[in-house]
């Protein structure tokens, strides 16, 4: 029953599909982006125009760090 366990946990913990949604910046500004992966300190995010970004995580608001 373990490794069901471990397959349900890993299967709600990760999504299946990121959304686009908005980010905002320490200094108010505001991108439409899907979230792609951790990098270091930063968060790597997908523009509309499909460029992944490196967004350094201190340079994002409180609420999107």
């Amino acid at each position: 029953m373990r490794p069901l366990s471990a397959l349900v946990f890993l299967a709600t913990t990760f999504p299946l599909s990121a959304e686009v949604r908005k980010w905002t910046s320490a200094d108010g500004r505001v991108i439409e982006a899907e979230y792609v992966r951790s990098q270091d300190m930063s968060a790597v995010l997908k523009l509309k125009d499909g460029r992944e970004v490196p967004v350094e995580l201190a340079k994002l608001s409180a609420a999107d760090q």
